[in-house]
């Protein structure tokens, strides 16, 4: 099963790959829209989450989880990752 740490730490990356900025730069308790993400943003991410760990996110996930911090203590209270 996929770790929650693992999903932090992948998500840290690809939102600094995606924002060009340093990971160190990437708040996981910042809200997602504070970094400019629009819902195609979402979408994109929820595919790539889907494609590197095999877990199927509804983009509308996203949507009720603000932070990378919210979205994987989600993912973890939700039995989708340990």
């Amino acid at each position: 099963m996929t770790q929650a740490s693992q999903v932090h730490q992948w998500m840290i990356g690809y939102l600094g790959e995606l924002l060009d900025l340093p990971e160190a730069d990437i708040d996981p308790a910042a809200h997602l829209a504070n970094y400019g993400l629009d819902s195609t943003d979402v979408m994109v991410i929820a595919g790539a989450l889907e494609e590197q760990f095999g877990l199927e996110v509804d983009p509308i996930f996203f949507l009720r989880n603000a932070t990378v911090q919210d979205i994987v203590n989600d993912l973890k209270s939700s039995g989708i990752v340990g």
